[in-house]
């Protein structure tokens, strides 16, 4: 079974804060989902912008996915929490050092 579940954005924070800001209800997703596998992933929106002139030249809303992890009723859920969140800001943070030149708008979803 998969289960789909969407939390938006309601205020500007980064990353971090915003994975912090909604744990409490990812974990209780986790809880209700119970004997399924679950990935849990961050919707970005993230702008280049010429150094030249200031104005936003390209835009995208790249996702980051974490592992994938079973859920049962012994599983640590705060632990499970805290894997896949290192590795969803890992694969963001790396994103962002590629030297592509894209910087983060706004953190849009979990």
């Amino acid at each position: 079974m998969v289960a789909h579940f969407e939390i938006h954005n309601q205020v500007n924070t980064s990353p971090t804060d915003f994975l912090q800001n909604v744990k409490d209800i990812v974990i209780n997703f986790f809880r209700e989902n119970q004997n399924n596998k679950i990935q849990i992933a961050l919707v970005c929106d993230v702008v280049k912008v010429d150094a030249a002139t200031g104005v936003v030249i390209a835009r995208e809303q790249p996702v980051f996915n974490s592992n994938q992890e079973s859920i049962f009723p012994a599983t640590d859920l705060d632990n499970v929490f805290g894997r896949m969140t290192t590795k969803i800001l890992e694969s963001f943070s790396a994103y962002l050092k590629n030297g592509s030149g894209w910087t983060l708008e706004r953190v849009v979803k979990e």
